[in-house]
């Protein structure tokens, strides 16, 4: 690894503006419910004019990393969340043994699903794959946190497990929560359910025939299956 490129937030914003469009300012601002200030650049784009960047970015050593990080995160505009983000994957941050606590405050810090359902699945989700020793435990404290953005990171950080995903634990931590109101923990668990499903359909039809979800749960845990 090598000390950090210079991190030029402004040259880098610069970069943004000049490729930005009012238009998809305005949908993409309406899209995520104006919970968030957008630029008005859209992901190829964006991810195109970073990628030299990036690439440069994730060669540091992780402390500049992790500062380079938290700044794009701290900027108001969600594209530069989406920025530190790509950066994540790319300097591959999930490798790191202090990752989760790590990820974390990501999680909950401008929480929503574009945020939280990247970390969770693409960065918890690969570390647990290369420390499956720590999965049960550490999936059954975020299962219980009292943030419901840490609680929907435990459900579906398995969701790129494929045969590797305890089923076990995915039924624990449904079961915790399956009596939830909120859309985005019921929206979890189907989403869980249906990732399983395309390996394990009669498992999936099962585990739903002998628990009360709740109807969205249900139908989104269902919909691939064929009755």
């Amino acid at each position: 690894m090598t000390d950090s490129p210079n991190f030029d937030l402004s040259q880098l914003r610069q970069r943004l503006q000049q490729a930005a469009d009012e238009e998809k300012r305005v949908q993409m601002e309406k899209y995520m419910r104006s919970l968030f200030p957008f630029m008005g650049v859209q992901k190829p784009i964006r991810q195109e004019l970073t990628k030299d960047w990036i690439r440069q970015q994730a060669k540091s050593e992780t402390l500049s990393l992790r500062k380079t990080i938290k700044i794009l995160w701290e900027q108001p505009e969600r594209e530069f969340q989406y920025i530190a983000m790509d950066l994540m994957q790319q300097s591959k941050s999930y490798q790191a043994t202090d990752c989760p606590e790590w990820l974390m405050g990501y999680v909950r810090d401008k929480s929503w699903w574009d945020t939280v359902d990247f970390l969770a699945s693409h960065l918890l989700g690969k570390h647990l794959l290369l420390f499956p020793q720590l999965k049960g435990d550490l999936l059954r404290n975020w299962g219980q946190h009292e943030d419901k953005w840490v609680c929907r990171s435990a459900i579906i950080a398995q969701l790129g497990h494929k045969q590797q995903t305890d089923l076990d634990l995915l039924s624990e931590l449904i079961e915790l929560h399956r009596g939830s109101g909120d859309f985005f923990i019921q929206k979890a668990i189907g989403w869980a359910l249906r990732e399983v499903a395309k390996r394990q359909p009669i498992w999936v039809q099962d585990f739903c025939d002998r628990h009360a979800l709740k109807p969205l749960s249900r139908r989104e845990a269902l919909k691939k299956i064929k009755n």
